[in-house]
């Protein structure tokens, strides 16, 4: 039996047994939600609008150091209960009085963070793997807070942390976040000690990956490890009272039109009149530290023309935000693509009277992507054909826990791999990492942690609302990055044991369509070799998915039956693109297998090409194969044994690579240069005039849309105000 199947039977078995322990009476209610605002929504996490992971030119106290840390054994169960004064009786006999200010630590392990709890091996690819600790973890840290931020909003901002993190500030519990992949912020202003000291604790659950159904992931078999604690970066950042709370652009067509979406919010005591006003620059590719500096406030070059909407007036009440929206127009955009990574800064300022009060900047590119006919992805109009790789974010020494130093390196080593196309793993990354992306034309598909979710997890994770609230986090936390062309609902959903995975499609799906669309094209990662049980979920998402490994975990001829396969779906959904979303083989710790790793590339992509949807001459065919992705570019570790996964194309190291690393790269290579996009299709010419996003034509005449002359997304508009916006109150 193949340890594939072997994985399988015990999974089956585990679940037919502690099923009925996986559901909760009483479960912790979910932090994100959405408002409606001045006809369209605005993300809330705990209770105040979302604010943006782009990095601002703020001041800051940045939190990374030495902590002092306590490890314990918690309940699981109580971590995953309501915050009521039942839960806080209970935590405080939990951690003998660890949470108030005045406790002493000094007994405690010194630790640093950011960091993973995780012990990492000495050396990499160690074959006993990074450690595994499911347990509790309590961080602590005295830090001094500048006098002059009172009277500003002060937000602590955490990149991630795993896997449920609870937050205290000088002894008042302020409160929580669950799932370890995404970035969180708690606002600290009322409780913090200005010019003085102030105390921080954490509270982390680390919560194993067993058969527990109600969180994500949930599986002990999952293929990556887990790595637990205050993963990514965390400081403090200082905002005015009235400031900017973040800035969405989507691009509407190639034309230049954009969908501007601003939050303003006013901390102080007095209603205010405000401001907003838009200016737009290139981002300079050239500054030398365009892949060192994720801030884009920095990288400025020269400016870029901005018309219509430029400027807009909102009145914010006391302690009160509100959305301002703008549809300006960017003049001749050049079009963001892999090969050609046009992009943009968006800088808005907020004014009151005559003072700047706030300044937010954040990255853009102008692209579309869609389906078009023949069952092709397009980007700009151009049917594509991308060469790709996955990457865990997962390194030897620190684990999770990234550097943009360490991201732009990967990043590099993906590119000169000849790879266009890049699969984050089964999990949002670091936000760095699609700001790179953005930088260095990679497209990207990201996607939740819901990995082999089955009948039994689907509808505890919809009643709990976890799987909505980590999808909605991913695609808000990302909305304004060019790279990004898919959202990913689900990796390999049991297919031997989910019945109801359409129902889980078409609610996420639907969330998205119906509440904030954004122009992404919507996937899923089913097993091929499950498809007579789950395939039947490819009508409900824009472009199927599929994890191929055939001559490996199934079948016998690569070549032949992944081809087949292929074809086969695509006479099934002939309106639906293909991406293959993982194929590969290990070499093994010993390298034994490194020569199987190259006759499966070689015979695997030998069925995929000849359906790609643009040859190797940049010419478009009759394909509809949108990508090919090996899994992944390095070694990574997992929970389960052997702990050194060796299917990379390189080992941990990222500088010894192995024969399949040249193979691969010659492969992709013709691939590579030209772009991955074919030639361009017919634009469409919108002769209905309806003001959707398919108005792509910069001439569109806009005589009678919708019976308003204040139609300023069409460059001809007979409206003479083109450069003043509406009322955002």
């Amino acid at each position: 039996m193949t340890r594939r199947l072997q994985l399988i039977a015990w999974c089956f078995a585990s679940l037919a047994i502690l099923a009925p322990s996986a559901i909760m009476a009483d479960s912790l209610p979910m932090t994100f939600d959405l408002e409606l605002a001045n006809g369209a929504y605005v993300p809330l996490q705990s209770g105040r609008p979302l604010v943006s992971f782009d990095p601002q030119d703020r001041p800051q106290v940045d939190l990374a150091g030495n902590w002092k840390k306590l490890r314990l054994g918690i309940s699981h169960d109580l971590s995953l209960q309501p915050r009521d004064s039942a839960w806080f009786t209970a935590v405080a006999v939990e951690n003998g009085g660890a949470t108030l200010a005045d406790f002493d630590d000094s007994s405690w392990d010194d630790h640093t963070l950011p960091g993973v709890e995780n012990v990492m091996p000495a050396t990499p690819e160690d074959p006993a793997g990074a450690e595994v600790w499911s347990g509790g973890i309590y961080y602590r840290r005295h830090i001094d807070v500048p006098a002059d931020w009172d009277g500003r909003v002060v937000r602590l901002v955490c990149l991630a942390a795993d896997y449920i993190a609870d937050l205290w500030v000088n002894g008042t519990w302020v409160g929580y976040h669950e799932g370890g992949y995404a970035p969180f912020a708690f606002d600290l202003s009322p409780y913090l000690v200005y010019g003085g000291d102030n105390v921080i604790v954490w509270r982390i659950d680390a919560m194993p990956w067993a058969i527990r159904m109600d969180i994500l992931p949930n599986l002990f078999a999952t293929d990556w490890q887990h790595y637990v604690g205050v993963i990514q970066d965390v400081y403090l950042e200082a905002s005015p009272p009235a400031h900017l709370v973040r800035a969405d652009v989507l691009p509407q067509n190639l034309a230049g039109d954009l969908d501007v979406s601003l939050v303003v919010e006013n901390r102080g005591d007095a209603d205010r009149k405000m401001t907003v006003r838009l200016a737009a620059y290139e981002l300079d590719a050239e500054h030398p530290d365009y892949l060192s500096d994720p801030v884009a406030a920095h990288l400025l070059g020269e400016p870029a023309e901005l018309r219509r909407e430029t400027e807009a007036f909102a009145i914010v009440p006391a302690g009160q935000y509100r959305r301002v929206e703008l549809a300006p127009r960017l003049v001749t955009p050049m079009p963001w693509t892999p090969a050609e990574p046009h992009l943009y800064a968006l800088v808005v300022e907020l004014v009151g009277g005559k003072e700047v009060l706030d300044t937010f900047v954040t990255q853009f590119g102008v692209r579309t992507v869609s389906v078009g006919e023949g069952a092709k992805v397009l980007l700009n109009r151009r049917p594509a054909f991308f060469t790709g790789v996955a990457r865990h974010e997962d390194w030897p020494d620190s684990g999770r826990t990234a550097t943009v130093a360490k991201i732009a390196a990967d990043l590099q080593i993906v590119r000169d791999t000849n790879v266009r196309f890049l699969r984050t793993a089964h999990y949002p990354n670091h936000p760095a990492t699609y700001l790179l992306t953005d930088r260095l034309g990679i497209a990207v598909w990201e996607e939740i942690p819901a990995w082999w979710i089955n009948q039994i997890s689907i509808p505890i994770l919809l009643e709990r609302g976890l799987a909505k609230q980590m999808w909605r986090e991913m695609i808000w936390n990302q909305r304004n990055r060019p790279s990004i062309l898919f959202w990913s609902l689900c990796n390999e959903p049991m297919w031997y044991f989910v019945f109801n995975l359409r129902t889980y499609v078409r609610d996420l799906h639907a969330d998205l369509d119906d509440n904030f669309p954004d122009g992404r094209l919507v996937s899923q990662s089913l097993a091929a070799d499950g498809a007579a049980l789950t395939g039947a979920s490819q009508q409900d998402v824009d472009v199927a998915g599929w994890t191929m490994y055939f001559g490996v975990f199934y079948g016998d001829d690569p070549t032949v039956e992944s081809a087949a396969f292929l074809r086969q779906q695509h006479e099934k959904y002939p309106e639906i693109p293909l991406l293959v979303t993982e194929f590969g083989y290990w070499s093994n710790t010993d390298g034994g297998a490194e020569a199987d790793q190259v006759v499966i590339a070689r015979q695997t992509l030998a069925g995929l090409l000849p359906l790609a949807a643009v040859n190797k001459n940049g010419h478009t065919t009759a394909g509809y194969l949108a990508a090919a992705t090996w899994w992944c570019q390095f070694n990574w570790y997992r929970v389960q044994d052997p702990h050194n996964q060796t299917m990379g194309l390189m080992h941990q190291d990222r500088v010894t690579a192995k024969p399949v690393y040249g193979t691969l790269k010659e492969l992709y290579a013709p691939y590579f240069a030209m772009g991955g996009l074919g030639e361009e299709m017919p634009a469409d010419d919108d002769t209905a005039d309806d003001d959707t996003v398919d108005d792509d034509s910069s001439d569109d005449d806009d005589d009678n849309d919708d019976n308003n002359d204040n139609d300023d997304r069409a460059a001809d508009d007979d409206d003479d105000n083109d450069d003043i916006g509406g009322c955002g109150c």
